[in-house]
């Protein structure tokens, strides 16, 4: 396959955990390439029956639909192929997942070893990330540069709800209301990742966790760009003095967090005219911080086209 000579294996660590975010954009470049419908059909194609019926179906926006789909699909094939899984790299091949009784995927194949991995997506921000050689679960997400449902001003009367005690004196000691506003997001995307590293995604009460965020809060800066090999490795400052206190939760949901600690860690993936978009991350391993690297969704959607 043609696309397939384009993207070589990547260079992973033989001893421990290495985790790796993949992250791409549903920007114009993309939309452009897909604007016509003989192009939009040979990209859907490379999806599920299932899949291509979301996309299908999607109410706002059908393009945003179909790259997340292509992007998670291509990701995870070239993970499981980085891994081992394959010996040879198809960019579509359709995924063994499984799911757990809340909806949350995991990835086993037959052929080699199985990888960890979440997803999430801000906007035009699409995001997969994947724990290697390890055996605990992860939890990512990404905060919203924009947000139309929350209010700047009355996000605590809206949303106060999902916090805890000593969440809602980490807000109002504040008296910055943009410094305020920040912390919320920040809050938030910690929060469903830990949803999303326990498995149970929404089906928790948010306010039976909490965080408490040190003072070394992510800086909001644009993230240092590093070519390697066929890639774009982005070098971010990740924020580490993050603990959960999760004692208030019950019964199979706290059941479900084995025994190590939980570590969590935050940065900023991109600081635009609007909010800074946190990703956060939430895991068990013992790892070094994880290798961000950015794909072209264009480029991808190109290679689809062109075959």
């Amino acid at each position: 396959m043609v696309m397939a000579e384009r993207w070589p294996r990547l260079i992973l660590a033989s001893n421990g955990p290495t985790t790796v975010v993949f992250i791409a954009l549903a920007n114009a470049e993309f939309r452009d390439l897909i604007r016509d419908d003989f192009s939009f059909e040979l990209c859907l194609r490379k999806l599920s029956l299932e899949q291509q019926l979301k996309v299908r179906n999607a109410k706002h926006n059908r393009e945003k639909a179909l790259a997340l789909g292509l992007f998670s699909l291509f990701t995870l094939n070239l993970a499981l192929y980085s891994a081992g899984a394959y010996k040879a790299f198809d960019p579509f091949r359709p995924l063994p997942l499984r799911f757990n009784r809340y909806g949350k995927p995991s990835l086993k194949t037959g052929e080699g070893p199985g990888i960890e991995f979440n997803s999430s997506s801000s906007n035009e921000v699409m995001a997969v990330a994947v724990q290697f050689n390890g055996s605990t679960p992860i939890g990512m997400d990404l905060s919203h540069e924009s947000q139309d449902s929350i209010s700047v001003t009355h996000f605590m009367e809206q949303f106060g709800g999902i916090f805890a005690a000593l969440e809602l004196v980490q807000l109002k000691d504040l008296q910055d209301p943009n410094e305020r506003y920040l912390l919320f997001n920040h809050l938030w995307t910690l929060k469903e990742g830990f949803t999303k590293f326990v498995g149970c995604g929404l089906n928790v009460d948010l306010a039976s966790f909490h965080f408490t965020i040190g003072p070394s809060r992510p800086k909001l800066v644009e993230p240092t760009v590093v070519r390697e090999e066929h890639y774009k490795r982005l070098e971010l400052a990740w924020q580490r003095d993050i603990s959960v206190d999760y004692d208030n939760l019950t019964g199979e949901i706290k059941e479900r967090i084995p025994d190590p600690p939980v570590k969590c860690m935050s940065s900023i993936l991109k600081a635009g005219p609007l909010l800074p978009v946190f990703i956060t991350f939430v895991s068990q391993a013992e790892t070094v911080d994880p290798r961000v690297i950015a794909l072209d969704m264009a480029e991808i959607v190109q290679g689809v086209i062109d075959e």
